[in-house]
């Protein structure tokens, strides 16, 4: 089991084993799908494909790394808010579909899950873990293969409490996609779901979420960052560069560092603020030999 208080940040980097998109995978591919888009989203949306276009167009003269960079620069535009999420739940549908629960050799969670039960005799050993996996990521791959795996070997254990102890595990900074969509087509009934799950704005629940994410991170005695890019938007929405560590808990953030180069360090370390070491893993180090080759889960 998992001892001292734990957060794992989660980026887009850690879902591409399980056959995700990275932030960047998912805005080219709505760039390179624009006409698709135009042409499918006004029936299954509501909206007018002149408001589509204009968002991909804007998104592709914007030269940003993500869909949510622009989402977050234009919070109180409602016409790019909803063009912004119907774009995202489109473009992410068909990964959603085929996103697979195993990643042979690459299966951190698998890793992260045997950390979790060992020792754990009990469904009521196992909650005793003190671990948090925040994640910036809107699929449930997380949750999903906790699930599995609990029921599975505590076969006793109450369906009901097991999703609340597997919710109150995993934190959606984002929002979630709930259900995958159909396998034959995308409907209007599962985009407006998507739409709805996706939390893009500052609204009192994206506040709410906010707020027990810095918490959490505050009470950490470890934190370390998987596959995530450090933007500085997203760095921010933990809390930093406001949040000093607390004495006798941590300073140091570990990280994976795929896709990071040297010259982006000092400026990470910026957006984080004076207070705080950051250690980064090998460039070729994934997400499972950063866990593996680091006494990061501790007993």
């Amino acid at each position: 089991m998992i001892g001292p208080p734990t957060v794992l940040v989660i980026g887009a980097g850690a879902s591409v084993p399980y056959e995700l998109p990275t932030g960047r995978r998912l805005l080219d591919d709505a760039i390179n799908g624009a006409r698709e888009l135009v042409r499918e989203l006004p029936a299954l949306t509501g909206l007018r494909a002149d408001d589509v276009q204009a968002f991909l167009d804007r998104l592709r003269t914007a030269e940003c790394d993500s869909i949510d960079a622009m989402l977050e620069r234009h919070v109180y535009d409602e016409r790019i808010q909803r063009a912004g999420r119907a774009v995202i739940a489109y473009t992410l549908a068909p990964y959603l579909r085929r996103t697979t629960l195993t990643a042979p050799d690459a299966d951190w969670v698998k890793f992260v899950w045997r950390r979790m039960a060992d020792g754990a005799t009990t469904f009521a050993d196992l909650r005793r873990n003190r671990l948090h996996l925040v994640t910036f990521n809107v699929d449930k791959v997380i949750e999903l293969k906790l699930t599995k795996a609990i029921e599975a070997l505590y076969g006793t254990a109450p369906a009901a409490d097991v999703q609340e102890f597997v919710e109150t595990v995993v934190v959606h900074v984002q929002g979630a996609i709930d259900h995958p969509p159909p396998h034959s087509v995308v409907t209007a009934d599962w985009m407006a779901t998507a739409m709805r799950d996706l939390r893009t704005i500052r609204d009192p629940a994206y506040d709410l979420t906010l707020n027990i994410v810095r918490n959490l991170l505050r009470a950490a005695h470890v934190i370390a960052c998987l596959g995530f890019g450090h933007h500085r938007d997203n760095v921010a929405k933990l809390g930093f560069p406001e949040m000093t560590p607390v004495v006798g808990q941590t300073k140091t953030i570990h990280s994976t560092a795929v896709g990071l180069t040297e010259g982006q360090v000092p400026e990470i370390q910026r957006a984080y603020g004076a207070g705080w070491q950051l250690e980064f893993a090998r460039a070729d180090e994934s997400c499972l030999d950063f866990l593996q080759n680091r006494d990061i889960l501790q007993g």
